[in-house]
């Protein structure tokens, strides 16, 4: 691909990308809405904002990718031979990749910064409880979250999201598992071309079978659908989030109204 067929296909793109969108942009509260706090709780302000503001940088991030992937998806459909291998090579897996990859990073950041909040919080209002205690140290399970998120309503509410639904269901099924794929194995392409599929089969008497294929490449309009589903599930999870840590600040909130009267 020459320059100037480049820039005019760029120029199409970037017409495609300022059309409206349904994805939402996610913004990050104000929890303090202005009010003195005092000293105790200022570890739990510090991680808490900065939780708020990098996560909602995160989700509108992954909302840039699918809507990138989107648009050159269209420019795509109207090349023809080297022009789609250069935009495929160069745009929409690249994309498509952090797309597919996205989910399953936006609920580890979330439970972090759930599990960090609820452990600052649970340290001032529940010391006395170890079982609701964790020094952000050490690998950080889901177990480890639920446990410190118990006296919390909002963890409650929040937890079943991150333990079933994001980064789970069709776009784990329909698209052979890219994200872990990914990562530690061999994913399936992202538009085009084969990729080779060996699939072991133990039997009852010890030995051992093969089966050797191959597995198509997961369609480009796949990837947006199951990546544009999962948006909507981080947006809410956030949400989700934003209310877990509105809900902590109110309880510190009121636990310490004794020492700012000071």
């Amino acid at each position: 691909m020459d320059d100037l067929r480049a820039i005019e296909l760029y120029t199409q793109f970037r017409t495609y990308c300022q059309q409206h969108s349904p994805l939402p942009i996610v913004h990050a509260p104000d929890l303090s809405d202005g009010r003195p706090i005092a000293g105790p709780m200022m570890p739990f302000m510090e991680s808490a904002s900065d939780f708020l503001r990098e996560l909602f940088n995160s989700i509108n991030d992954f909302r840039r990718w699918i809507l990138t992937l989107e648009a050159w998806a269209r420019v795509y459909e109207g090349c023809q031979g080297d022009d789609r291998l250069s935009i495929l090579t160069e745009q929409i897996r690249p994309f498509g990749t952090l797309a597919l990859t996205g989910p399953q990073a936006i609920r580890g950041r979330i439970i972090h910064a759930a599990a960090v909040g609820c452990s600052h919080a649970n340290h001032l209002l529940h010391r006395a409880d170890q079982s609701l205690q964790w020094d952000g140290t050490g690998h950080l399970s889901m177990r480890t979250a639920s446990r410190i998120g118990q006296p919390w309503a909002n963890w409650r509410t929040l937890a079943p999201l991150l333990s079933q639904r994001l980064g789970y269901g069709p776009i784990h099924d329909l698209t052979g598992d890219f994200r872990n794929q990914h990562e530690h194995g061999h994913p399936r392409n992202i538009g085009l071309g084969l990729t080779s599929l060996v699939v072991v089969e133990e039997r009852d008497d010890g030995q051992r079978s093969w089966s050797i294929g191959s597995r198509e490449a997961i369609p480009i309009a796949t990837v947006i659908e199951q990546t544009t589903e999962q948006h909507a599930l981080a947006v809410e999870a956030y949400g989700l989030f934003c209310e877990l840590a509105r809900e902590q600040f109110e309880a510190l909130f009121a636990a310490t109204s004794a020492l700012r009267s000071r």
